[in-house]
């Protein structure tokens, strides 16, 4: 009877182990999904506005 139920305790407990880790996990790689998403955004709206400022300097240079 002890036994058993030691090797209850023992498999809960490693079982809420894994469970918190794999959490971890999910949620880690959601916020690297998020930030590599928001990452990729700036970096297009940065070569938008690069590109116009190079449109506009293309335009002026011209004129000069």
């Amino acid at each position: 009877m002890a036994g058993s139920l030691f090797e209850f305790f023992h498999y809960s407990s490693n079982y809420s182990i894994n469970f918190t880790r794999f959490s971890l996990l999910t949620n880690s790689q959601h916020n690297i999904g998020k930030y590599v998403t928001q990452s990729l955004s700036k970096h297009k709206e940065i070569t938008m506005v690069r590109s116009n400022i190079d449109h506009v300097f293309s335009k002026r240079s011209p004129e000069r």
